[in-house]
């Protein structure tokens, strides 16, 4: 690679981060497809093990470079000199416990030639333990085309994130755009990205993510800020902000929106941690200053005055604690499941009966969580669910469950298989699609992620946070490890108050309305198949695999009331699509039900009943006491 020839470089701070989440980023940088690039690695006095790493992957990849810094001197320096350092026609920003997708810096360097842009942005994921959200969605009109700050200064007051931009050089070092170096280090790339938004005017947002936001890093920053500290970083980072507004003579009234990130920063910091009552004061001496901003509605504006007429009664009340002159106090356990009492230093606790508020405020969270479920879904299911609708119109489809019953079944040959949990571990079974709900076994997960990999596509549940909630520690989310080793498609699984079946998985979630069989079932009924097969869907207590063997299988009786609700939907609905049971138990009787002759002759009680039997070549008879006699 020319050291002239070199189109992005990418800045990534190494300090004290986990080895682990510093390895998985300088690997997702090692994969970046673009070859024209720079990893500007920055040891900001980093421990040894740390160091020897960044070493090991300079020597891997020459496009990895390395500055060393003797002792920590903050992430803004250590940004800083890396822009006085990069030879780049554009810059990145990669943070060491965060990842990115192969393809980000060669698409965002695309987009940028292209339409010839200062800056590019993209949306990210933020990444927690248990799955991935996609974030900073903008309105489609604004999306994949250039638009200027000021149509949308709302962009002022959203989440910084600076890592998600390409930065063209010129543009920085022209506006002399750099990171506030301070002594306590908070939200240096506030200032960072807003001078950039305003110096470039405008900007193209892509709607493909590629920034994977780290959220679940014990050593993450804000777990452990002093807010006194916390107001003290922020008012100096706006007042940077000012000064450069000044010296580049902008009129800072045209981005007064600014002001309102300044109070909306301070309030959340009062909100969430722990402030004296001297920087409560000072914080409501500094809003005062910004009061006339003409961005701020009457809502916002009665907050505002609130804060600032008295700002250590505001703090008391959103910390449950009450106080009359220091005298009487009364607080509310961080569980809230006790008030305490504290009259001249003597403690008394109460514990807090639940009511019918209680009740409505359960309520309240499961609808915002449906809400939440539908705009989730509305955003990412289009890329996943549209290419299946009416893919399997006139054809075939077995839904393999994992009751007992499976084990006597013998696969189609035309049919397609969509497998259920561990329907994988069926030897007679080579599944299209798995459907896993929430987690299983480490062992059982590890074993569907690397099942038939070039065959058999699987979708893995985000159960929805009341679902989980609800049934914890029973049932658990499915890592996003799991998602990635699996290749899987996520889907938005909705808890409902009332049962109901989605029309279009498109853009809508699918139901929690039993077990995972009946999420499949949306699924198959999506495609628009001619009939659906039911194996294994047996309502009943037990599993045809080692679970039940073990005395842990589940009763699924219960999932029947479900089913029987599923039928009168199709029937209401007039569905064309064929429902027929194999081997049915808890379902009998509900769709059309036929047997194999291997589980007729391990259950001879069905001779004496009028049946339909799959035959060697999986044709329907008609089995009756008189004899057989061919069912068409």
């Amino acid at each position: 690679m020319q050291q002239d020839n070199i189109k992005v470089s990418v800045l990534t701070p190494i300090y004290n981060h986990s080895l682990i989440y510093v390895r998985q980023c300088l690997d997702s940088l090692k994969a970046q497809t673009l070859q024209e690039i720079e990893f500007i690695l920055i040891d900001n006095g980093a421990p040894d093990d740390a160091k020897q790493l960044i070493e090991e992957y300079k020597n891997l990849d020459e496009r990895f470079r390395i500055l060393h810094i003797e002792k920590n001197q903050g992430y803004a320096y250590a940004i800083n000199l890396g822009l006085e350092a990069a030879k780049g026609e554009y810059i990145g920003l990669v943070e060491s416990d965060d990842w990115i997708e192969p393809e980000m810096y060669e698409d965002l360097y695309n987009i940028a030639d292209t339409y010839d842009l200062n800056l590019v942005k993209s949306v990210y994921y933020e990444n927690n333990k248990n799955a991935q959200k996609l974030c900073a969605v903008y309105p489609q009109h604004i999306m994949n085309k250039k638009i200027s700050i000021n149509e949308v200064p709302e962009f002022l007051n959203t989440h910084a994130a600076p890592w998600s931009f390409l930065y063209k050089k010129d543009l920085l070092d022209n506006f002399r755009i750099r990171l506030k170096v301070k002594n306590f280090s908070y939200g240096n790339d506030l200032g960072l990205v807003i001078k950039s938004y305003i110096a470039a005017q405008s900007i193209y947002i892509t709607d493909k993510a590629y920034y994977h936001y780290n959220t679940f890093n014990p050593n993450q920053s804000m777990a452990y800020q002093n807010g006194n500290l916390l107001i003290d970083s922020t008012l100096e980072e706006f007042n940077d902000i000012n000064e450069w507004f000044e010296a580049n003579n902008i009129d800072k009234k045209l981005y007064s929106f600014i002001d309102k990130r300044l109070f909306f920063t301070l309030k959340n910091i009062i909100h969430l941690k722990k402030v004296s009552k001297k920087y409560l004061k000072f914080t409501a001496q500094e809003l005062k200053k910004i009061k006339n901003t003409n961005y701020f509605s009457e809502k916002e504006l009665n907050l505002l005055n609130k804060i600032i007429k008295n700002p250590i009664d505001y703090y008391n009340k959103q910390h449950n604690k009450i106080t009359i002159k220091d005298i009487f106090t009364i607080k509310r356990t961080k569980d809230k499941s006790h008030n305490i009492f504290n009259i001249f230093g003597i403690k008394f606790k109460f514990k807090i009966k639940k009511n019918n508020f209680d009740k409505l405020k359960h309520l309240n969270e499961k609808l915002y969580d449906m809400q939440k479920s539908n705009i989730e879904a509305a955003v990412i299911h289009p890329s996943i669910f549209s290419r299946y609708k009416n893919l399997y119109n006139n054809s075939d489809l077995v839904i393999v469950g994992c009751g007992p019953s499976a084990s006597f079944y013998t696969p189609f040959d035309n049919a397609i298989h969509i497998g259920v949990n561990r329907a994988y571990q069926l030897p007679q079974l080579e599944l299209d699609y798995l459907f896993v709900q929430d987690l299983m076994d480490e062992e059982d997960m590890y074993a569907a992620d690397n099942y038939l990999p070039n065959k058999c596509q699987k979708f893995y549940a985000l159960i929805s946070e009341s679902r989980e909630k609800q049934v914890f520690p029973k049932i658990k989310r499915i890592p996003l490890y799991h998602v990635i080793a699996a290749n899987a498609h996520q889907y938005i699984l909705k808890s409902d108050i009332h049962w109901r079946f989605p029309f279009d998985l498109t853009y809508t979630p699918l139901s929690d309305i039993g077990g995972t069989a009946l999420t499949a079932m949306q699924f198959a009924l999506f495609t628009n198949p001619k009939r659906i097969y039911l194996v294994g869907c047996d309502c009943s207590i037990g599993h045809f695999h080692a679970e039940a063997q073990n005395g842990h299988g589940a009763d699924l009786s219960g999932i029947k009331e479900a089913w029987i609700k599923l039928n009168k939907y199709l029937l209401n609905y007039n569905y064309k699509t064929e429902i027929i049971v194999i081997n049915p138990v808890g379902l009998k009787g509900m769709f059309k039900d036929v047997y194999t002759q291997s589980y007729v002759d391990a259950h001879q009680e069905l001779l004496n009943e009028d049946i339909l039997i799959l035959n060697n070549k999986n044709e329907i008879n008609e089995k009756t006491v008189e004899g057989e006699k061919e069912y068409v």
